[in-house]
């Protein structure tokens, strides 16, 4: 019994599951054949260059052929391209061989030379070695541990060149060390000297002034005057024929000639060596500086102006350095009116 229910539930679910659906019915396609176009890549033939023959010659280019252009171009019709006539390369320095080169124009009669723009005009420059001052040559000395160059008592310079036509400056080239001031002064000393030696030398007509500040003002003291301070080397004063008067001839005939010292003209600002109730002296000043000059200057004190005033450290032995600093705006207006009164012949004091 129960075998033969077993068997007609068998064949019931086979015939269901004969019944049942198959899934979905796959779509078949093809892909649709097709075929490149052949084609054929055109051949390119590379046109042949012909380099120059390199000659013999020194230098490794010698005498050949110039370069011929390549062959085998063609142009579209209607276009062409202009003849290049190359140059070969000539005989010649630098180790070009023979051969027909370039040539410079042999006429240069039409190429005008370069012009300066309107207003302009070339500044012809006159060396020291050449020139001499009309008017007065000054050679300036400036302070310790100032830069070199005039310094700050160049703008007198400055003034009387402005004053007085053709006049010039120089400066004079020495250390200017507070440092080492003894060896530093004493170099300027000689520096100063042999610059008023050889020029005076050079320019014999010409009139020469002496400017100095600080330790530069104790410079000029000491070439004129000679070098008499203690701690410092003993020199002579001026060569007595830069000193002595000159000579020039009088403007009016028969008249006794006119005389002239060379140095015409002296400018101290706060020398050390500076020493009181001194013809040359000028300010407020009433005691000697830090390095009093032991022998007076003598004659030549008439054309020497010593600036100092009271409270300066080195010229005055005073505590004030804003004084020694002071010179400049208080004084330059009248050192320079009295350098142009003595290159003019009329004194004044300042």
């Amino acid at each position: 019994m129960h075998s033969f229910s077993i068997l007609a539930l068998g064949l019931a679910l086979s015939s269901i599951c004969s019944a049942a659906p198959q899934g979905f019915p796959l779509q078949s396609f093809s892909i649709p054949s097709f075929s490149i176009p052949s084609f054929s890549v055109p051949s390119l033939a590379l046109p042949s260059l012909a380099l120059p023959t390199l000659g013999s010659g020194s230098g490794g280019l010698g005498s050949g052929s110039g370069g011929a252009l390549p062959t085998g171009l063609a142009l579209p019709t209607g276009l062409s391209l202009p003849s290049l006539a190359l140059p070969s390369l000539g005989s010649g320095l630098g180790g070009l061989g023979s051969g027909s080169g370039l040539a410079l124009p042999t006429n240069t009669a039409g190429i005008s030379s370069p012009a300066l723009p309107t207003g302009l005009v070339k500044v012809k420059r006159q060396s020291a070695a050449s020139a001499c001052a009309t008017g007065i040559h000054m050679i300036v000395a400036r302070g310790s541990t100032e830069a070199a160059g005039q310094g700050l008592i160049g703008g007198v310079a400055t003034a009387v060149q402005s004053a007085v036509p053709g006049s010039d400056s120089e400066a004079v080239d020495y250390p200017a060390s507070i440092t080492d001031y003894l060896g530093s002064e004493a170099s300027g000393v000689a520096a100063m000297t042999k610059l008023v030696t050889a020029y005076a030398s050079r320019c014999p007509d010409s009139k020469i002034g002496l400017l100095g500040y600080s330790q530069g003002g104790q410079i000029v003291g000491d070439v004129l005057c000679g070098t008499s301070e203690i701690g410092l080397t003993t020199t002579s004063a001026l060569d007595a024929s830069i000193l002595s008067k000159g000579i020039l001839p009088s403007p009016i005939f028969l008249e006794p000639p006119l005389t002239y010292p060379p140095v015409v003209a002296a400018v101290q600002y706060g020398d050390p060596s500076h020493v009181t109730g001194q013809p040359q002296d000028v300010g407020t000043s009433t005691k000697n500086g830090i390095l009093p000059r032991g022998k007076a200057c003598g004659s030549i004190t008439s054309v020497m102006k010593s600036y100092c005033d009271s409270g300066d450290p080195f010229c005055d032995s005073g505590v004030d350095i804003a004084t020694h600093l002071s010179y400049f705006g208080t004084y330059d207006g009248k050192a320079a009116a009295f350098i142009e009164s003595q290159v003019k012949g009329n004194a004044t004091e300042a």
